[in-house]
């Protein structure tokens, strides 16, 4: 492996492109797992912790269509892919915030500055908390 990029950054200009293209591509791929490695290793297998969250925020996104092509006998064709409307709560527990996806009748319900038993997992090696469940407290 070493012998061939070796013999890559010594092919003349397109030698050093393909052989710098090549490390790259190896350099993208070892920071892509290496990131995957410490998102996972950050929340996976933590214990569930309870504690009550406030609502500081909320959004709502419509619902839509997104338009991507693909090649079918070097004709582009277009395809459209539906997405749902979308309910985000974004509430604050501790220093940390975290959105969770509700239905359009809890959204509508929800006023910011609520307080919710939330059930959370916090990181790890960060703050970050990742909120799996919400209930309106009783305050």
């Amino acid at each position: 492996m070493f012998s061939l990029l070796k013999d890559m950054f010594q092919g003349g200009p397109i030698g050093i492109f393909l052989g710098s293209l090549l490390v790259g591509i190896a350099g993208f791929l070892v920071v892509c797992a290496g990131y995957g490695i410490f998102h996972a290793s950050n929340h996976w297998g933590t214990e569930d912790l309870k504690s009550v969250g406030r609502l500081v925020d909320k959004n709502y996104i419509a619902p839509h269509y997104t338009t991507y092509y693909i090649t079918v006998n070097d004709v582009l064709v277009p395809q459209q892919q539906y997405h749902e409307a979308q309910h985000i709560l974004y509430i604050k527990i501790g220093n940390a915030t975290d959105s969770f996806n509700v239905t359009s009748n809890y959204y509508d319900s929800a006023f910011i500055g609520n307080y919710y038993d939330c059930v959370y997992q916090k990181g790890r090696f960060t703050d970050d908390v990742y909120i799996s469940a919400i209930k309106l407290a009783n305050k």
